[in-house]
């Protein structure tokens, strides 16, 4: 995994290699995937949530990913870069 974010001391979400994004509702005892690329060289470098709900994801050649339903669906959104993005920042 490349990165972390917790909302709070239960609520999480980590993203790495493959495009993975995993999610923890137990403070990281037990982590479930809720995406994964089809692309194996869309590798998340970046993770950020402003609330339960809504977050984003960033990696590899710009690929940007938003959610406003705490994960379980992801939208690609455009960067317009080809460049890997290394942090998010959610405001």
């Amino acid at each position: 995994m490349r990165d972390v974010d917790f909302i709070d001391p239960i609520h999480g979400w980590a993203v790495g290699k493959y495009g993975v994004i995993l999610h923890t509702s137990d403070g990281g005892a037990n982590w479930s995937e809720q995406f994964r690329s089809v692309d194996p060289t869309d590798h998340l470098n970046a993770v950020d949530f402003i609330n339960s709900d809504e977050g984003w994801a960033a990696g590899e050649s710009g690929i940007i990913l938003h959610t406003t339903d705490g994960g379980e669906n992801w939208t690609p959104q455009t960067s317009g870069s080809v460049e890997a993005l290394q942090d998010i920042v959610a405001m």
